[in-house]
């Protein structure tokens, strides 16, 4: 059985995933109706959700380190021994953070028996998902010398100097939804008269774009290997 000399250099370290963005803050309630003779208001609307946070982008992947530098001189090759200097491979890119979705709208206020409900506010906008990582390129293969006096190796000496492979591409983050509409409030159903309900508000107009999933990296030179007699 063959022995091997490993030379094969380390893979590149993998990106950091992106963080999700949070949801958009919710709108506020609006203020009940206040039942007055002198100074009487219907429910107030409910202020508008806001945008979620978008996601983070992810890291790209380091590259690979190169496969290792050997010289070696024999007087006698025989063979039976073969050389791995394998060029590492790039590191994965990350994947992005998904978009935060939209706040929802805050309720409009009661008409307390007395008026119109208020309506209710807009949801938010769904955010933008972060961009994955670009995957991190290959090592280059290493490079290895065998110098002998006298060579008694029968066929070729085995060895691999292929550059390492790129690392994958991070895939893009999702897009956030849009929020929910706040409801409206209640007017007044009374038995002479009715004041109306508010009208609920309407869900977020747009939902983000999702992140852009980004390459592989490239593939890693070959090495060299040389193989000589110094006679």
């Amino acid at each position: 059985m063959a022995s091997e000399w490993d030379l094969k250099g380390a893979n590149g370290a993998d990106g950091i995933d992106g963080r999700s963005g949070p949801t958009g803050p919710s709108g506020t309630n609006g203020l009940n109706a206040d039942c007055s003779w002198f100074d009487d208001t219907r429910g107030q609307p409910g202020t508008n959700g806001s945008r979620g946070v978008d996601g983070q982008d992810g890291t790209d992947g380091q590259e690979g380190k190169s496969g290792g530098t050997l010289v070696l001189t024999v007087s006698t090759f025989n063979g039976g021994i073969q050389f791995n200097a394998v060029g590492g491979d790039g590191g994965k890119g990350a994947i992005g953070g998904d978009g935060g979705q939209g706040g929802q709208g805050g309720a409009g206020g009661s008409g307390s028996g007395c008026d119109p409900g208020g309506d209710g506010g807009i949801g938010g906008d769904g955010a933008d998902g972060g961009d994955g990582g670009t995957g991190g390129p290959g090592g280059r293969g290493g490079i290895v010398y065998l110098y002998y006096q006298a060579n008694f190796n029968m066929g070729p000496v085995s060895h691999d100097i292929s550059g390492g492979a790129g690392g994958t591409g991070g895939a893009g983050g999702l897009a956030g939804l849009p929020g929910a509409g706040g409801a409206g409030g209640d007017g007044d159903d009374g038995l002479l008269w009715s004041d109306e309900d508010g009208e609920n508000g309407s869900n977020g107009i747009t939902a983000g774009a999702n992140g852009i999933s980004k390459n592989t990296g490239a593939p890693g030179p070959v090495g060299e290997f040389h193989f000589e007699s110094i006679v």
